[in-house]
């Protein structure tokens, strides 16, 4: 099964992509990422390019997020919402939904 691996302080933690809903650069600090799981947040340094080269199951939604599509349960286009499994909404924009429609439809399959 794969994991993402992040590094808070001096402790490294792994992470199912079974859990992990979304990773955004943090509002409050641009060298910090924040990691949304199904059931907690996690932000560490890090860069979202450096992620995204790194793991394959991200797909980039806009600059600054990038969602793992296996848990994307239903997506509004007209709102530009994606719902996931655990009960979380994320904004996406419309620029990515031809593509983000060909992800979701193969991880359907």
């Amino acid at each position: 099964m794969p994991f993402f691996s992040l590094t808070i302080g001096s402790e490294t933690i792994h992470v199912d992509f079974d859990q992990i809903l979304s990773l955004q650069t943090s509002v409050f600090d641009l060298h910090k990422l924040v990691l949304t799981t199904t059931t907690t947040k996690y932000e560490f340094l890090g860069k979202l390019a450096e992620c995204e080269a790194n793991y394959s199951q991200f797909f980039r939604v806009s600059k600054s997020t990038l969602i793992n599509p296996e848990n994307v349960m239903l997506t509004d286009y007209k709102r530009a919402i994606l719902l996931y499994q655990a009960p979380t909404l994320s904004n996406t924009p419309s620029a990515k939904e031809k593509l983000l429609k060909h992800v979701l439809r193969n991880n359907n399959k």
